[in-house]
């Protein structure tokens, strides 16, 4: 009801239904695109879920994009003045298998490169969490769940590197799953850190991911990390319950704000009331997770910037974010000759000393429970401090560093619940999910 209200619609418009009653058709979807591009003309200078809106007219399931995610002959911004008038010469391999069914309504803004937590910071206005606007929506992924959220779009594809994708879906109330490393494309999508940065699927429901999913997935030639694997149809069987055999590890350990950790007890109460095996264990190695990641991404981050120069890509007399630049700087020093040993080496070393340890739970475990985000979406006066922001990703952070398929699914209002999964197990997870969701 609280997103009926966001959005100021009356119950008979009706423009959230489920994925599932809009997969299986009798929608008028081109008038149904001609009221979300009302929605949208009406929020977005408020809420700045958009950078782009396609103006051509088209008839399918609406699909909004972050704008780091290249769609051929639209801008492809990444969020940042530097690219403002950039515009895709090619479709990003999830835009290609997308095409035939889905109209993709526009381009959503997001914290410039993907360098951000809180979703706010876009170049182009300050995006704003629809259920209270005086917090943020998430980061980096914002644009996304706010347009879902508020009936600008029926599904979203996103970007997740260290829990993009999971934190606006957390805070904003809708599901974001970050796939398997490997399963998905990245070609066309501007990077952030290669060796960690998923795409992945957004929607209001787990029905809406697990369709999204089904489309685009498999190798990709172009891209060397893909993994062959069978097509796969991830909305069949969604419904079966899967808990009542499951096997799910809860972290003890974990800082988690009161309203937090009241919505995770009961959740674990009530999963284990539908018959799942509850199993604790300590944190432990795994709180490295953060640091290395930090270290890592600042390394990948400064050297994948560095075509952005003014000559082939980027505005000369732009200027970078804050938190850009200080991304670059830091990847530039860690980087350096005299620095490789002390802090690459090392963060490399703590990649693997978190792999292993989730490997020895994963060995014992079905899934992982754990709140999405430990705290409530802060206000967007706040000035948290680096680390602090930082710090926010330490539950969505684990999963990505051991390449693990995640999803967050809502629970409260800007509470969401994350179940991490077993690789390339997706319909497991989903299956799991649906039936949380209910």
């Amino acid at each position: 009801m609280f997103l009926r209200s966001v959005v100021g619609m009356s119950k008979q418009e009706n423009i959230l239904i489920s994925s599932k009653d809009l997969v299986q058709g009798g929608v008028n979807l081109e008038k149904r695109i001609e009221k979300q591009k009302r929605i949208i003309n009406k929020l977005n200078r408020r809420l700045h879920a958009f950078i782009s809106i396609n103006e051509e007219k088209g008839e399918g399931l609406s699909l909004a994009v972050k704008d780091n995610i290249c769609v051929k002959g639209m801008r492809a911004t990444s969020s940042s003045k530097i690219l403002k008038d950039y515009v895709a010469p090619y479709d990003a391999t999830v835009v290609r298998k997308c095409r035939d069914l889905f109209y993709i309504i526009g381009k959503t803004a997001h914290d410039p490169f993907g360098a951000g937590s809180s979703g706010s910071t876009s170049d182009f206005g300050v995006t704003r969490n629809p259920i209270d606007e005086s917090r943020v929506p998430g980061g980096s992924s914002s644009g996304n769940a706010v347009a879902l959220a508020t009936g600008m779009c029926d599904f979203a594809l996103g970007t997740d590197t260290f829990g993009s994708v999971r934190a606006p879906a957390a805070f904003c109330g809708v599901v974001g799953l970050r796939p398997t490393y490997g399963l998905v494309s990245r070609y066309g999508l501007m990077d952030l850190c290669m060796s960690l940065d998923t795409i992945g699927p957004m929607a209001r429901d787990v029905y809406g991911v697990a369709y999204i999913l089904s489309f685009i997935t498999g190798l990709d030639p172009r891209d060397c990390t893909t993994v062959k694997t069978t097509k796969c149809d991830y909305t069949k069987g969604l419904d079966e319950p899967i808990l009542s055999k499951s096997t799910i590890t809860i972290f003890r350990g974990l800082e988690l704000q009161a309203e937090v950790e009241d919505a995770f007890e009961k959740e674990v109460e009530r999963i284990s009331n539908l018959g799942a095996d509850i199993r604790e264990v300590n944190f432990g190695k795994i709180k490295y997770a953060v640091p290395t990641y930090y270290l890592l991404m600042f390394s990948e981050f400064s050297s994948a910037m560095q075509k952005f120069d003014g000559v082939l890509f980027g505005e000369k007399r732009a200027v970078l974010s804050e938190e850009v630049k200080r991304r670059i700087l830091l990847g530039t020093y860690i980087t350096l000759k005299e620095h490789k040993d002390k802090w690459y080496s090392l963060a490399l070393n703590g990649k693997r000393v978190v792999e292993k340890e989730l490997s020895k739970i994963m060995n014992k475990t079905d899934f992982i429970l754990t709140p999405t985000m430990p705290v409530l979406p802060w206000k967007l006066e706040d000035e948290l401090s680096p680390v602090e922001e930082y710090m926010s990703d330490i539950c969505t952070g684990f999963p990505a560093l051991a390449g693990l398929p995640a999803i967050s699914i809502p629970v409260r209002k800007m509470i969401g619940m994350q179940l991490v999964g077993k690789k390339f197990q997706e319909h497991s997870l989903l299956r799991a999910a649906k039936e949380m969701e209910k």
